[in-house]
Order: C-alpha cells, then structure tokens, then sequence
C-alpha cells in the first residue's frame, strides 16, 4: 500500500492523505486483462463487491479519459457516483518519459472506501 498526501482545503491542515494501493504489469504485451483481474481480485479481498441488483451499492467500472492511459483502454473504478481508482495500459508517451522499453498496465484504487 501507499500512504500519500494531497493538498486541499478539505482538512484542517489544507492536506490530507489517501491510503491508495497500486500494481502494475510489465511484459512484452499489455497484460490489459491481469490488471483488470487484480483489480477484481484485490476488491474481493476487501469484501467489496461488484455493482448488482443484490449489491446496489458496489463498486462499478466506467471508462475513462486520463492522458495518462491509452484511449479507449482505460477504466475509473467508482463507487456511487465518486471515482476511487482507476486502470489501463500507459499511453508510450508515459513509458518513454520514463525510458521504459515495454508495455505496462497499471492500477491504483483508494482502500480507505473498502473498509
């Protein structure tokens, strides 16, 4: 897990921290489906469970458009109508800021909402 701050207006101190957790998948091919399955995985262990008719108040995926990840492989994880997290394959401009020489998927969540 990862404890990070970030600055605002909403606490005391005009910061706050998130406990987030983050993976990432480095291969030859984007591994799309692994980080998505994790991410399921991961969700499942916190006793979170998909949105449903029997769970109308579980997690749910959208797709997203951060710069960040490729278009049209990407996803934020919500829960209500607040986005928690999000998923999908590093835009090249990404890896190449960083000389990274393979395809990386990547996911990071707040675990705060899950317990």
């Amino acid at each position: 897990g990862i404890n990070a701050e970030y600055m605002g207006s909403s606490a005391d101190v005009g910061a706050r921290n998130k406990r987030m957790a983050a993976a990432l998948y480095c291969s030859n091919h984007a591994g799309l489906e692994y980080i998505h399955g994790l991410a399921d995985n991961m969700m499942a262990m916190l006793g979170a469970h998909p949105r449903s008719p029997e769970h109308p108040n579980g997690y749910y995926l959208k797709p997203s458009e951060d710069a960040s990840f490729f278009a049209g492989r990407q996803a934020s994880i919500f829960i209500g109508e607040r986005p928690v997290g999000i998923f999908g394959i590093l835009h090249p401009e990404v890896l190449k800021s960083y000389d990274i020489r393979f395809l990386v998927s990547a996911l990071e969540f707040e675990v705060e909402p899950f317990l």
